[in-house]
């Protein structure tokens, strides 16, 4: 497409893009239930990431593809006990083709990228438009579900860190408080359901004071992670009703 644009030939250099993004967009689908993907994977990690950090607009692609490969693991792994009584062929069907012991290989071949993507997921998600981050955020939810505890809770304490910062951080302007704000909640959301009790017992006592900020934005994903906190740490939240009950009616 570039040698076709200096060389003159838009019409060409166009359809060219074109077929290029086509391509890239059928990788979401490849990665849905992928035999093969415990020694598939490692050949293109590389270059996922390096496209998630460099192509904005392939970023969409890239981060589905993620989500998808985790998500179809995970599926496999888990659904072994539903299977069990139905003959191979068809659990293999309702399955997708993927075996547990391929989704185990898969997944444990995923997580020991999550050392690289996390970081590279993170920052692409401070520099998308609010309206582009959704993607993102689901690839850093999924991934975060088969992240070594010790990485997950480096990456949520480094987001703790920050969204606690700007409580009483001075030095921004108002809107870029507020954008800050958000960003970091979207973050905690994504990692959330991954989240030991005593880390979401934490998220709780740093989303809380955000549930009476003057910004809309910010309030309005403060109680969207109290309201999936109820789905995920019910137990835990269950225990903070005394205390949460005025902050809601006030």
């Amino acid at each position: 497409a570039l040698a076709a644009e200096n060389d003159k030939r838009p019409v060409e250099a166009k359809n060219v893009m074109m077929l290029h993004h086509q391509i890239w967009s059928l990788l979401p689908s490849f990665c849905l239930d992928c035999t093969d993907l415990a020694t598939a994977f490692p050949s293109l990690a590389k270059r996922l990431g390096v496209t998630i950090e460099q192509e904005p607009d392939l970023r969409g692609f890239c981060c589905s593809a993620l989500a998808n490969a985790v998500k179809s693991c995970r599926a496999a792994s888990s659904s072994e006990g539903d299977t069990e009584m139905m003959g191979d062929d068809a659990a293999a069907a309702r399955r997708g083709g993927m075996s547990e012991e391929e989704a185990k290989k898969g997944s444990s071949c995923l997580a020991g990228f999550a050392k690289n993507y996390l970081p590279i997921l993170f920052n692409a998600a401070s520099t998308v438009s609010v309206l582009e981050r959704e993607q993102v955020l689901l690839a850093i939810a999924e991934y975060a579900l088969i992240t070594e505890r010790a990485h997950l809770n480096s990456f949520f304490q480094n987001v703790m860190k920050k969204l606690l910062s700007t409580a009483t951080d001075q030095g921004m302007m108002d809107t870029e408080v507020e954008e800050t704000k958000a960003l970091l909640l979207d973050l905690s959301l994504a990692l959330m359901p991954a989240l030991d009790t005593a880390s979401a017992e934490f998220l709780y006592k740093a989303v809380t004071p955000f549930l009476g900020d003057p910004s809309g934005a910010v309030q309005k994903r403060a109680y969207k992670l109290l309201q999936q906190m109820s789905l995920h740490h019910l137990g835990m939240l269950t225990t903070k009703l005394s205390d949460l009950q005025p902050q809601l009616v006030t």
